[in-house]
């Protein structure tokens, strides 16, 4: 007989949970409830409009969200859909999903529920509720997130995570403890767990990481909507009583399925708002009990209600009477007893209940929103912008780096490169440059512009004349659109009172600030850094008019381009002279770490620790002591200018015990003050003794470069050198002089090849410059040599680093009319004048406004001395770019206009 009746019992079960979660379903009860919590919330707290959030509750009517099984549309509305769909937590299957969101809460915080005809005891809403949160239940540390899909596979696992909040801030809180074998039907365990998104990329052949990212947001989207289904759940009478209702309950399934709609936010603001639970020392059961004990207050279909507030002595400081009684206290205004009957008391419970639910909710959606950290957008507003460049030319190599600045939370930016005004844009693109976008940086590199685009429309500005060909040069206007949940603000780059500046991309090098030519630069992965220049020694007289060998160290490490493993180096002449190349090569050379890497007097490649270096014990420039100022250190700023004729001595007091080539090194540059174009011939000579008081008996010619670099003479080995003589001549700057000893043969290098190299003018020269076979690329200051070499990118072996060494082969040619020893300032000049001034010519110049060097010629029809100055308009003098003697004939000078104020000049 007891057996009959189980099986009756278990027929009627089954059918009215059906029912209920139907009548439920068509409803949307749930999903209402949920919706109208989070209107009560921004009606509080309007900033939640403008906030991730608020994107992700759903609308209550859209019956799209609700999806066919969990973590695929990640709304919160959703998940108090789907709470009763499926169970994630326990994994119990219908029609016993809902078994879990019941809880007479008078029993405590473990009290079960257990509804025939099984024995079994199922666990409360509340330790449901803390499960979710924890990640994690009583006997299991794990919930079974799943299935879920991707191109229709469904994927299940088991995850752990500490809390819901941290898994949300970080996702690699998730962690895959099992999975499922769907071949088989077996769970297996991930031994050592591993974080759900890197699993899913290594094992679904499908998830990315991005959509691995986008997938545990679902999840946690929509376990706050199952959360906050167990507190509207436990807003029903029956659910509080663990009255299994059987064939339904009045009050859920009936009445409020009917007047739902009548009861939204508005009417739980009157009651007071939401219910702050942000302070609470138990938050989640601050939400589900004070819902719990309003609803146990009034009868269910098969059970009573009760006043009956128990609570553990831990929970005394929640002061859950501040909201349960005034509820208590009105039902009983009403003449509700705990024995009306639901049809009775339905629209009291309605008015109270119903609506305490949703005030109960809208506060656990407020902790959430407090919880997770989520931050309201504010008002976006775009404030100025930074510019990396000096000016608004971009020339080759260079990277112009616009930021936008801006205020305002979770911006979004949308940048705008318009070609010749802010109305058009081009489509087309500009060979030469790559534009690339990055959050509020925009980046355009100049990799080769040719002053050479096309576009498919113009404006006024740029008229395409029946051609595609745009004109030199190119307009580029840069905007930004800057936008979040708040708004947007849009503005395009602008310079000096709100005129908008265009950008112009140069197909030059930017001029250098400073004599030297041929200049060495190297590309560090944004721009073209200033090295040194190179043939520096092509006016010695054993030179003249020969090809020479010239071997120069990077003092900046190229940058490797990834794609095709090539660094650039490039090659300048900004000077009037004419250079002709007929190799470069490039070697790497592998060192000690604890050396550097040099090139002697003599061209030879040596290391050198600078730890042995031995400064002076005495120094003297032309009878000043100058000792404390030539020692060997990094000191900035330190150095003696000296003239041409000076004499200079060092005195060495200690010998330095080693068997290797003692040599003496020296920087030395011509002062600021020289103008181009730079001399190449000896600067000085060198005479050094040693303690036997030998000594070279032939001076030793030395050069110096146009900037600051180690001058290296190798002398002897097996005896000191205590006393090193310089007789100048040619004015200088020097900050240190010592004695180094140098090896030959304590590095590795290999010749890189030369895969590139590009006139910017007129186009490939690889060929002219790969072989030395005497025939030359030709260079002036209208042009440069763009090279590219492609290099080993395996790393040093320890203890040893890497260095680059440009080996060049070539001469260059002064132009007609100049003279050798007049090229600074401050030198004695010839008194003589032109008798006939009408006879000087100076060339017509009509500088373009968008390349900063112009070239100055003029002619003289006797040798004289000449000055060429530049005025602007007010009559001041801002440039004097020539003075002194000058032979009869052409002259021709470069004139750059880079830092010049904009304006006219003459």
């Amino acid at each position: 007989m007891k057996t009959i009746v189980k099986m009756i019992l278990l027929i009627l079960l089954a059918p009215s949970l059906i029912t209920a979660q139907y009548t439920e379903h068509i409803q949307d009860i749930h999903k209402y409830l949920t919706y109208q919590a989070w209107e009560l919330v921004k009606a509080q707290h309007p900033e939640v409009n403008n906030s991730v959030m608020n994107q992700r509750i759903g609308h209550w009517q859209d019956g799209n969200i609700n999806g066919t099984g969990p973590w695929q549309k990640g709304y919160i509305v959703t998940g108090a859909y789907r709470e009763d769909e499926e169970d994630v937590v326990y994994g119990y299957p219908f029609p016993y999903v809902s078994a879990t969101h019941f809880w007479d809460a008078d029993l405590g915080d473990n009290a079960g529920f257990n509804p025939p005809p099984h024995n079994r005891i199922y666990d409360n809403a509340y330790k449901k509720m803390l499960a979710y949160w924890t990640g994690k239940t009583g006997d299991r540390n794990w919930l079974e997130i799943g299935p879920f899909f991707y191109n229709l596979i469904p994927y299940y696992v088991r995850v752990k995570y500490d809390s819901l909040h941290s898994a949300y801030k970080d996702h690699s809180k998730f962690v895959v403890t099992h999975w499922l074998d769907i071949g088989n039907g077996n769970w297996y365990e991930e031994d050592p767990p591993m974080s759900l998104i890197p699993f899913l990329v290594k094992n679904s052949n499908s998830y990315s990481f991005a959509e691995g990212d986008a997938l545990a947001k679902r999840i946690c989207w929509e376990i706050v909507g199952r959360l906050c289904h167990l507190i509207e759940d436990s807003g029903i009478p029956a659910h509080a009583h663990n009255d299994l209702h059987l064939f339904g309950d009045y009050f859920e399934t009936d009445y409020i399925p009917q007047v739902y709609s009548n009861y939204d936010w508005m009417d739980a603001f009157q009651q007071g708002g939401l219910v702050n639970i942000n302070n609470k020392s138990y938050p989640h059961r601050y939400a589900i009990f004070t819902t719990n004990q309003i609803a146990d207050r009034f009868s269910s279909d098969d059970y009573h209600g009760d006043e009956n507030l128990y609570y553990s002595p831990a929970y005394s400081n929640e002061n859950y009477e501040q909201q349960i009684n005034p509820a208590y206290q009105y039902i009983a205004s009403q003449n509700i007893s705990t024995t009306t009957s639901p049809p009775q008391h339905a629209h009291v419970s309605a008015n109270r209940l119903f609506v305490y639910t949703i005030r109960s909710v809208a506060g656990f959606l407020w902790y959430i929103y407090n919880k997770f950290g989520i931050v309201s957008d504010q008002t976006p507003r775009i404030n100025g912008f930074s510019y990396n460049l000096p000016d608004q030319f971009v020339f080759n190599g260079e990277t112009l780096e616009l930021t936008c600045n801006a205020s305002g939370t979770n911006l979004n930016y949308q940048w705008l490169v318009r070609v010749c005004d802010t109305s058009n844009i081009c489509n087309s693109n500009i060979p030469g440059l790559t534009v690339t976008q990055q959050g509020n940086k925009l980046r355009i590199f100049n990799h080769g512009f040719r002053n050479n685009w096309t576009c498919l429309k113009y404006d006024s500005l740029c008229t395409s004349g029946g051609s595609n060909a745009a004109p030199d040069p190119l307009h580029l206007y840069i905007g930004v659109k800057i936008s979040n949940l708040a708004g947007s603000d849009t503005k395009f780059y602008n310079f000096n009172s709100g005129r908008l500046v265009s950008i112009h991309p140069n197909q030059h090098l930017r001029p250098s600030p400073f004599a030297g030519c041929p200049l060495v630069l190297t590309h560090d992965g944004n721009k073209f850094v200033f090295e040194n220049n190179i043939l520096h020694k092509s006016e010695f007289q054993e030179n003249k008019d020969k090809d020479i060998t010239d071997k120069l160290v990077l003092k900046t490490l190229p940058a490797i381009n990834p794609a095709d493993s090539t660094v650039t180096i490039a090659v300048d002449e900004n000077s009037i002279d004419r250079s002709y190349f007929d190799k470069f090569s490039l070697l790497s050379v592998d060192h000690p770490v604890n050396t550097n890497l040099s090139v002697t007097n003599n061209n030879d490649l040596v290391t050198f620790n600078t730890s042995q270096i031995l400064s002076p014990g005495a120094a003297e420039i032309s009878g000043i002591d100058v000792t404390e100022i030539l020692q060997y250190d990094t000191t900035e700023g330190k150095s003696v200018m000296g003239f041409t004729k000076d004499y200079m001595y060092a005195k060495f007091s200690d010998g330095i015990a080693t068997q290797d080539t003692l040599g003496i090194i020296f920087d030395a540059s011509p002062p600021s003050k020289h103008v181009i174009p730079v001399v190449k011939d000896v600067a000085g000579e060198l005479t050094a003794h040693d303690e036997y008081g030998g000594f070279n008996v032939v001076p030793v010619n030395f050069a110096m470069r146009q900037f600051a670099a180690p001058v290296i003479i190798p002398l002897w080995a097996g005896r000191n050198i205590t006393l090193a003589e310089m007789y100048w001549k040619r004015d200088f700057n020097v900050s240190y002089i010592a004695v180094v000893p140098i090896k030959y043969s304590e590095f590795q290098s290999s010749e890189q090849e030369l895969v590139s190299a590009e006139d910017i003018v007129s186009g490939n020269v690889l060929q002219l410059l790969k072989y030395e076979d005497n025939i030359h690329a030709e260079i002036d200051s209208s042009t440069s040599l763009i090279l590219k070499f492609k290099v080993n990118c395996d790393a040093p072996q320890p203890g040893m680093k890497r260095s680059y060494v440009l080996i060049s082969s070539g001469r260059y040619e002064k132009p007609a009319g100049f003279v050798h020893g007049y090229d600074y300032f401050g030198e004695t000049h010839s008194d003589k004048k032109i008798e006939n001034e009408s006879t000087v010519e100076l060339l017509p110049n009509v500088p373009n406004p968008f390349n900063p060097v112009t070239i100055i010629r003029f002619k003289l029809p006797e040798d004289a001395f000449a000055e060429v100055s530049v005025f602007d308009i007010t009559g001041k003098m801002i440039a004097k770019i020539a003075e002194g003697v000058h032979i009869k004939g052409y002259h021709k000078y470069v004139l750059m206009l880079l830092h010049f104020q904009a304006g006219l000049i003459m």
